[in-house]
């Protein structure tokens, strides 16, 4: 746990400097001076996203270990140094807002930071899937190589790349510690707890400043309980669930401002960054590219002749480097959509695998453990039933119940009221529906969808605590209530503590009881608990096709977490090295068979995820 929290407060300080510059390098091109900059966890979060971007950009030539550190932490001093005022007001100014917060406040938040600390430093019962099948193997890859020609080849999803997984490789340390931390959701979920309840104090802090987007941006915290049982996995899910959610809240406050004839540059400026990171995070986040477009034009109906060029530049710097490693790891724009295909290196993935891949992935998200092409020629009501079926005995079923239940309350006590909200925000939940309806068209798995889904059952609920905060503020606020506060607060945290996720998946509910923490946390009190050990078999395939390459297959399962390189629990096709090292890359034989079917030549051996 104590490597976690060392690491986290490294992450925050590095995080804060470059989103800091970055919102006030903002500031002064657009020439803003009204607004402030935003909390810390919204310019903490704008900073990840530059680090990850210039992580991104350094892979190109080198793998993420010390060098890159070096790099990213030397700008961060020379930046420092440059803006030394700046951050030294905006420190004064955060302190100064911490020392209002009542005692009860930041002894809560402190009390839940280490519970989620003590989470993230586990990993055995409470990791993704995914993360054994490719996120961890990814990470990996990118902190010895980079990137490396045509991988997709190697196996298929490691084509995947998101821009989560350069920081995650930056973060991890491996160039020091005997095994990498993974620690980066672990992270995030706390900048959204802190996030969420900063709007929680908002709202009691004065009874004139009930903004509907305040109760958004506390019932986030709600929505944080269940990714907070896989902080310790590297998977894409969570963090862009948190993004999307901070958006949503965030454009609620846009639009206030907006009606109040407030200046919304800045704000404007921070959607489209976060907007961006989300999708280049992870593509299921699509519909939130909506956002920039309408910002934009919003932008430009005020006559700001700099907003538009700036963001288009800025954009094109974002997204760029995402591009070319896709290319580079896939043959193809963006990975895996068959029908952007615009080039002819050699180590293009074939065509058929691109296309498996993406029928794999929308298949599985409809009906798991069924041929995709079966579940795929149909139409809707071929495979809706059977996904309903499953679906409505989850946990984002209930909740969605749930908001549906208080909504229509909220109709029935205050219809012009409410009827008044949804209109003002009318925006926020059309961008909303378009996520789910995108969500569900597409690829229906929960956890894809979990960050529209749930700011969905945010935005159905939150009319309900607006009308209820306003009518009976002063009795929700007394003294009296204090204890019942404490009570809530008490009960939150030995939830997050004793609950555990029994199906290992995004969205499918959590369970009380057996706690993880006192049973096997003891002996992770400075240490996070390394990825599992892995049973691999060493392949020697036909030096005709690929020469010297061994590939490594786990033996029992398809997990290889981080084991040696490289290994592929399968290939659709196989490779070959186009030179004699791994950092050339692999390229097809399209003409061979599919699949490992070759006898293993070299004996089984037991690996530790660092070789």
């Amino acid at each position: 746990m104590l490597s976690i929290l060392l690491s986290w407060c490294y992450v925050l300080i590095v995080s804060f400097v470059y989103g800091c510059v970055t919102l006030n390098w903002a500031k002064y091109w657009l020439k803003i001076e009204a607004e402030q900059l935003p909390p810390l966890a919204v310019v903490a979060v704008i900073g990840l996203e530059i680090i990850s971007v210039l992580t991104a950009y350094l892979s190109l030539i080198m793998g993420i270990g010390l060098w890159a550190n070096s790099l990213i932490l030397s700008l961060a001093v020379l930046l420092s140094i440059l803006e030394y005022r700046l951050l030294t007001q905006e420190i004064q100014r955060m302190w100064q807002n911490l020392q209002k917060n009542e005692p009860t406040y930041s002894l809560f938040l402190a009390v839940l930071i280490t519970v989620v600390a003590l989470r993230t430093s586990l990993g055995e019962g409470l990791l993704h899937y995914d993360t054994g099948l490719y996120h961890a193997s990814s990470v990996r890859w990118i902190e010895q190589y980079g990137v490396v020609p045509g991988l997709g080849n190697l196996f298929a999803p490691l084509a995947v790349d998101s821009l989560w997984f350069q920081p995650q490789a930056l973060f991890s340390f491996s160039f020091i510690l005997n095994h990498p931390l993974h620690a980066l959701n672990g992270w995030i979920i706390c900048l959204g707890i802190i996030f969420a309840i900063s709007g929680i104090k908002y709202l009691l802090s004065s009874p004139h400043n009930l903004r509907f987007s305040y109760c958004a941006q506390g019932l986030m915290l709600l929505a944080l309980i269940e990714p907070i049982n896989q902080a310790s996995s590297a998977s894409t899910d969570e963090p862009t669930a948190i993004l999307i959610m901070m958006i949503v809240v965030l454009f609620l406050r846009y639009l206030e401002q907006s009606n109040e004839n407030q200046s919304t540059k800045l704000l404007a400026f921070i959607l489209i960054f976060l907007s961006l990171f989300a999708f280049l995070v992870k593509l299921s986040a699509f519909p939130i590219l909506l956002l920039p477009i309408y910002i934009n034009y919003d932008q430009i109906k005020s006559r700001d002749k700099m907003f538009l060029p700036l963001t288009i530049a800025t954009s094109i710097l974002l997204i760029l480097p995402k591009l070319i490693r896709t290319v580079i790891l896939s043959g193809y724009l963006i990975y895996p959509l068959p029908n952007l295909d615009l080039f002819s290196f050699d180590w293009k993935m074939p065509l058929d695998v691109v296309i498996a891949e993406k029928q794999a992935i929308e298949g599985w998200a409809r009906i798991p453990f069924r041929p995709p092409n079966q579940v795929l020629e149909g139409n809707i009501s071929t495979w809706f039933p059977t996904w309903f079926g499953v679906f409505q005995h989850t946990a984002m079923a209930v909740w969605l119940v749930i908001a549906l239940g208080l909504f229509l309350l909220g109709v029935i006590l205050y219809f012009n009221e409410q009827y008044a909200l949804i209109q003002r925000y009318f925006l926020a939940y059309s961008l909303v529906i378009v996520g789910s309806v995108f969500w569900f068209l597409q690829a229906p798995f929960i956890r894809f969808g979990y960050g529209f889904l749930w700011s969905w059952v945010i935005l159905s609920i939150a009319p309900l605590v607006h009308w209820l905060l306003r009518k009976y503020y002063v009795y929700l606020t007394t003294a009296k209530n204090y204890k019942f506060s404490l009570t809530v607060a008490a009960t939150l945290l030995l939830i997050v503590i004793e609950v555990q996720i029994p199906h290992g998946s995004l969205g499918m509910g959590i369970e009380l009881g057996g706690s993880y923490i006192r049973e096997r946390q003891k002996a992770h009190l400075l240490w996070q608990q390394d990825y599992p050990t892995v049973d691999v078999v060493a392949i020697l395939p036909d030096p005709h096709y690929q020469g010297k390459l061994r590939i490594y297959q786990p033996r029992a399962t398809q997990l290889c977490w981080s084991t040696t390189l490289p290994c592929s629990p399968y290939m659709q096709h196989r490779a070959q090295l186009r030179a004699s090292d791994l950092q050339a890359g692999f390229r097809p034989i399209t003409d061979s068979a599919t699949g490992f079917q070759l006898k293993p030549t070299v004996d089984i051996f037991k690996t530790r995820s660092k070789s």
